[in-house]
């Protein structure tokens, strides 16, 4: 479970924060992210997480 009660301030500026899905995991509404900030390799990734594109939206700000 993940918990977003506070804005997060990240150290490194993000430059991309990518989702990605199998058929299976759009039907259950799961699915992997991924965040890059510099470079060509991934700073994290995260797999299995519930509602990702959700997910992504609150570490970009844009949710509520």
């Amino acid at each position: 479970m993940l918990l977003v009660s506070a804005p997060v301030r990240a150290a490194l500026p993000l430059r991309t924060l990518q989702v990605n899905q199998s058929l299976m995991q759009r039907m259950l509404d799961i699915g992997d992210l991924t965040i890059f900030t510099t470079g060509d390799q991934p700073e994290l990734a995260m797999r299995g997480l519930p509602n990702p594109e959700r997910i992504r939206s609150l570490v970009q700000g844009r949710g509520a």
